[in-house]
C-alpha cells in the first residue's frame, strides 16, 4: 500500500517543488506566511496535481493550453510579489485614514451594526423559509433539497426577501471581527453566528457555506501577527478535513454522489487506495478541462465587459430595454469533460471579456491589488476594513480554482455596503481612547 502511494506521488514532486519555492519567495516578499499566493497555492496546487497525475479521466489538456494556464499562474505570482514590495510602494499612500488609537473599533457603533445585521439576516431566513414551505412544503425543504436547489438555479423559486439572506454570510464575519478587535465575545454571539452560517445550507446554496466559513477563517488569520510553524502545518490539514467532511455530507444530502459505474469509468488510472475519494479528485480537476473548452470557443461576450461587470448589467436589465439586454448568466453552461460540469476557474469570465490578455493581465492585477491591500504597511493589522475586505478577497483567491467570485452579485453588495460600514465603526482620532466600553459585547 505504501509503495503504491509513493509510486503514484513521485511524478508529482517537480510541481510540488516549484509551488514550494513560490510560497517561500512570497513569504520573503510579504513577510507573512498567510499571503495571497500561499492561499492561491492551497487550492490551485491540488487541482493541478489531479490533472497532471492522470488518476481521473478528463478531456486531455494540450501543451498550448498548459502554457496559457502556467502563464496565468506566473502572472498572479508576479502581481503578489509586486504588491508586497516595499520598494515599489510607500507606506504613506493609504487611501483610508489610519486610526490613531490601538483600539480600532468603536464598541457602541459595532454593537449597533451587529444588531442591524442580525435582524436583517433573521428576517431574510424567515422569509426564505416561509416562501419554501409555501412552494414546496416542509417535506420538500428538508427531505428533497435537490428540488429546491434546481428551482433556485432555474430562478423558478420565488423569494421576495432573497437579498436579505446575504446578511447571513456577513453576520458570522462580524462576530469574528468583534472577537479580534474587542478582546473576545460572549458565547451567545458565537451561537448566533453558527446559526446564521448554517442557514446558508438552505437559503443561499451549499457553496455559500464554504464562502462564509472560509471568509471567517481568513478574517481571523490575517489578524494574527505571527503564525507558528506548527499552526502553518496544522491549519491546512484541519481545514482540508473539514472541507471534505462538509462536501461529502452535502453531496449525500442533495444526491450528488458518484455511482459505482462512474467510479470505475472515471478512476480507471487511479491507484486503488484513492478510488473511494475519486469524487473529490473529479471536482478538483474538472476546472482546467472546462477552461480549455472555453478558450477553444473564443470570446463570446455580447456586452462590453459583460461578465466582469455582470451585477451592473443585471441591475441595468431591470429597465425596459427593447430588445432586452443580453446579460450573460453567472452560472456557467454545462460541458461534457467527459462527465458534464460547469466550473472553470476565475479565468473563464476574464477570457470571455478580454481574450488571451485576460488570462495574464487580470491575475496580475488581482495579485497586485490584494497583496497591497492586506499589507500591514497599508492598514493596521486589526483595522476593521482590512479584516472584513481582506478576508473576503483572500476567499476569492482561494475559490478562484472553482469560479470567479468577483463577478458575483453578493460580492458587490458586500463591498458597496460593507466597506462604508467598516469605516463607520472605526474609532475616530477626535474620540480619544475608549476604555472598558467593550464590555457591552461580553
Amino acid at each position: 500500500m505504501i509503495g503504491e502511494i509513493i509510486a503514484a506521488v513521485i511524478p508529482l514532486f517537480p510541481v510540488i517543488g516549484v509551488a514550494a519555492i513560490g510560497v517561500f519567495l512570497s513569504r520573503i516578499a510579504s513577510g507573512l506566511w498567510l499571503n495571497p499566493f500561499t492561499v492561491f497555492v492551497s487550492s490551485w496546487l491540488p487541482m493541478l496535481l489531479v490533472n497532471i497525475s492522470g488518476w481521473v479521466t478528463f478531456n486531455p489538456l494540450d501543451n498550448g493550453f498548459l502554457l496559457l494556464a502556467g502563464s496565468s499562474i506566473v502572472a498572479f505570482f508576479l502581481g503578489c510579489i509586486s504588491g508586497s514590495s516595499k520598494s515599489l510602494f510607500s507606506s504613506d499612500l493609504s487611501t483610508f485614514p489610519k486610526p490613531a488609537n490601538t483600539m480600532t473599533v468603536h464598541p457602541l457603533r459595532f454593537l449597533r451594526l451587529l444588531h442591524i445585521t442580525g435582524v436583517i439576516a433573521l428576517t431574510g431566513f424567515l422569509g426564505f423559509t416561509a416562501a419554501a414551505i409555501w412552494q414546496i412544503g416542509w417535506r420538500g425543504l428538508l427531505l428533497n433539497p435537490g428540488v429546491l436547489r434546481t428551482a433556485m438555479a432555474l430562478d423558478t423559486f420565488v423569494d421576495p426577501l432573497k437579498m436579505l439572506n446575504y446578511a447571513n454570510l456577513v453576520f458570522p464575519v462580524l462576530v469574528v471581527i468583534g472577537h479580534v478587535t474587542q478582546g473576545g465575545l460572549s458565547r451567545r454571539w458565537w451561537l448566533l453566528a453558527a446559526f446564521s452560517a448554517a442557514t446558508n445550507v438552505l437559503s443561499t446554496g451549499r457553496t455559500k457555506v464554504f464562502w462564509v466559513g472560509l471568509w471567517m477563517l481568513f478574517t481571523f488569520l490575517i489578524s494574527r501577527h505571527r503564525l507558528s510553524t506548527r499552526r502553518i502545518i496544522l491549519f491546512p490539514i484541519i481545514i482540508g478535513i473539514i472541507l471534505m467532511i462538509t462536501f461529502s455530507g452535502m453531496a449525500v444530502w442533495i444526491g450528488k454522489v458518484f455511482s459505482p459505474q462512474e467510479i470505475s469509468l472515471y478512476a480507471s488510472e487511479s491507484p486503488e487506495i484513492f478510488t473511494p475519494t475519486i469524487s473529490y479528485f473529479y471536482y478538483l480537476g474538472t476546472n482546467l478541462p472546462y477552461l480549455q473548452e472555453v478558450v477553444a470557443e473564443g470570446m463570446t461576450t455580447e456586452l462590453p465587459l459583460g461578465n466582469s461587470l455582470l451585477p451592473f448589467y443585471k441591475t441595468l436589465a431591470l429597465l425596459p430595454f427593447d430588445p432586452p439586454l443580453p446579460v450573460p448568466s453567472e452560472i456557467l453552461e454545462f460541458k461534457p469533460l467527459p462527465r458534464i460540469a460547469n466550473t472553470g476557474t476565475w479565468l473563464v469570465q476574464w477570457y470571455r471579456d478580454f481574450g488571451l490578455s485576460g488570462l495574464v493581465l487580470m491575475p496580475f492585477l488581482v495579485g497586485l491589488v490584494i497583496s497591497r491591500f492586506i499589507s500591514r504597511d497599508y492598514l493596521p493589522a486589526n483595522d476593521p476594513l482590512r479584516l472584513y475586505l481582506g478576508g473576503l478577497l483572500l476567499y476569492f483567491v482561494w475559490a478562484g480554482f472553482q469560479g470567479n467570485k468577483f463577478i458575483s452579485t453578493p460580492t458587490w453588495i458586500f463591498v458597496l455596503l460593507g466597506c462604508p460600514a467598516m469605516i463607520w465603526i472605526r474609532i475616530r482620532p477626535s474620540e480619544g481612547t475608549l476604555i472598558n466600553t467593550s464590555i457591552i459585547l461580553h
